[in-house]
């Protein structure tokens, strides 16, 4: 785990650097996120929009620790936003082919949105990361008959693309019914659905991963609870 937050600790540094000058942090209002917590750190939006906002520093951590406990061949992301959370995911699956669709619609961000993810993609230096612009449908010609071992969807999920045994990510969305994991506490919904099977020794591996990753390196409170079964 050492060398895990070692190599953690770099990137969060590196994504801090791709992000000045292209996205801004988002000030955060106490009503809208009630159970928010300080530690989960800040959500930047494109400047002069208000919308997409991009998931928190913490939830980053937690896709780039994911992607690297489970090393998967290949990432699907839906959807892009700022570009901000492809670039954990990217960064934790470095081997991996990660794909993020979106057709850059919210918030009437369009022709900005798009050219903010790509600059964040190029100044991160993350080659294995393929941005596409257009609909979710698109991504049966885009993957060629592979399928996602592990799916990020920040809006309405589709599961056609991932293999039974995938491990699916759900953000401000309700877990999927039928299908167990745990949720991230302290912010939005952000819900690891585990495939069937041995459920709680694979959620057991990955919340000790992702919970030692940030306790390293977010100021949490010792003793905080930092996620929860379903």
């Amino acid at each position: 785990m050492g060398e895990t937050v070692k190599d953690l600790a770099a990137f969060m540094e590196r994504v801090d650097k791709a992000v000045e000058g292209i996205l801004v942090a988002r000030e955060e209002h106490p009503r809208e996120l009630p159970g928010r917590q300080p530690w989960m750190g800040p959500r930047y939006v494109v400047p002069g929009f208000g919308s997409p906002i991009s998931i928190f520093k913490a939830e980053g951590i937690a896709l780039y620790t994911l992607a690297r406990a489970l090393a998967p061949a290949v990432v699907v992301e839906l959807y892009t936003g700022t570009g901000y959370s492809a670039l954990w995911l990217a960064g934790g699956a470095p081997e991996a082919a990660v794909y993020s669709i979106d057709n850059y619609s919210e918030g009437g961000a369009k022709d900005a949105g798009w050219a903010a993810a790509q600059a964040l993609r190029e100044r991160a230096g993350l080659a294995n990361l393929h941005l596409v612009r257009g609909e979710a449908s698109e991504l049966e010609r885009v993957l060629d008959g592979r399928l996602a071992d592990l799916l990020f969807c920040d809006g309405p999920a589709d599961v056609r693309y991932v293999r039974p045994e995938a491990v699916v990510v759900r953000h401000d969305n309700p877990p999927f019914e039928g299908r167990s994991g745990f949720r991230l506490l302290g912010s939005s919904h952000f819900a690891v659905h585990c495939p069937p099977g041995d459920v709680a020794r694979l959620a057991g591996r990955l919340i000790t991963v992702i919970e030692a990753a940030l306790f390293a390196t977010m100021e949490i409170p010792a003793g905080s609870a930092l996620t929860e079964a379903f």
